[in-house]
């Protein structure tokens, strides 16, 4: 496992962890966007088992969300775009082109992905888990 900071343009950190080929090409690197109250450690057996099953020349990163883990709290003016700036400043650094998110990821993974359509950050694959997502409209604008 590699562990570093990355510093966001609002000056705050993000707590970003790899796992298998430490030098692996753009596309074959995927990001993994955790659910609402989970630490990207939550998530460390699975990216060890990902990363392997994947096979050698492939990572998958895991970072912790504003507000967990070793990354800053989360800003007064937090939102949506917060978590979408996020995702973009990690596809960035990491090159990755590939997202998956589970619960409350997957509905940031998802709003990126649209975000991002067209552009040079449009993810080739996105995979969600379990997302917190309201395609009915049953759950109240102001909880989503």
């Amino acid at each position: 496992m590699r562990e570093r900071t990355i510093q966001t343009p609002d000056g705050d950190h993000l707590a970003l962890y790899s796992y298998g080929t430490e030098d692996a090409p753009s596309s074959n690197r995927l990001l993994v966007v955790g659910g609402a109250f989970l630490t990207a450690l939550i998530y460390r057996p699975f990216s060890i088992a990902f990363a392997k099953a994947l096979g050698e020349g492939w990572a998958v990163d895991v970072y912790d969300r504003r507000g967990r883990g070793n990354s800053s709290a989360q800003p007064a003016d937090y939102s949506m775009r917060t978590e979408i700036a996020d995702v973009e400043l990690l596809l960035r650094e990491t090159g990755g082109n590939k997202l998956l998110g589970h619960s409350l990821g997957g509905s940031v993974a998802l709003n990126a992905a649209q975000e991002f359509v067209g552009g040079e950050l449009e993810p080739d694959r996105l995979a969600l888990y379990d997302p917190a997502i309201n395609i009915d409209n049953s759950i109240d604008h102001g909880l989503v």
